[in-house]
């Protein structure tokens, strides 16, 4: 995912392209971001854009739009170039100022991804560590060395609550999850893995 939002400028034949790139996880931020590039540039012609939610090789959800461009030659382009870069959880908006000098489908697909990519390339990359959420089942002697495994390991307590006992929900990394399996079986602590 971007680990921030970035602008990009190029020019091709008079028209004027303004790419813009920002995390987005989820659809309602991505069309955020294209409602305030749309404020942002008011006077372009067309604010073509793409997400892509979750990771880039499983996406939750992706999206795309040409905006009033021939079909195919803008949003397309944008997201394929964010997959190929492999990277998720990001938006890509184009503004374009039309310069009076058609492009043709092919000049706009190539143009619309050259602009996405200069974006990306200029913006640093947050690494995407997937993670796995468990809600464990404890007596409230074994709460402090769950905290401790969780400090050494992190992972994330979300939710902590207390009854007869203590349950957490436990956020670690997926390649943590046999680790705290195996902490938890040897603790006596019931879990909810799938095992």
């Amino acid at each position: 995912m971007p680990g921030q939002s970035g602008e990009a400028e190029l020019s091709v034949r008079g028209s004027r392209f303004v790419a813009y790139a920002a995390p987005s996880s989820a659809r309602a931020e991505a069309m955020a971001a294209v409602a305030q590039r749309r404020e942002a540039h008011p006077k372009a012609r067309h604010h073509c854009w793409a997400y892509l939610v979750g990771p880039p090789t499983a996406a939750r959800d992706a999206g795309s739009s040409d905006d009033g461009e021939p079909s195919g030659t803008a949003g397309q382009p944008i997201l394929g170039l964010i997959q190929r870069q492999a990277i998720g959880d990001a938006v890509v908006v184009v503004s374009r100022y039309f310069g009076g000098v058609k492009l043709g489908a092919g000049g706009l697909a190539r143009t619309y991804a050259r602009a996405a990519g200069e974006v990306l390339a200029g913006l640093p990359l947050a690494r995407c560590v997937p993670r796995y959420t468990v809600e464990l089942r404890l007596g409230f002697a074994l709460e402090h060395a769950v905290r401790d495994w969780a400090a050494h390991h992190d992972a994330w307590l979300q939710d902590v609550a207390y009854d007869d006992g203590v349950t957490l929900r436990v956020s670690v990394p997926e390649v943590e999850r046999q680790a705290l399996a195996a902490f938890c079986s040897a603790q006596g602590i019931a879990h909810g893995f799938d095992e």
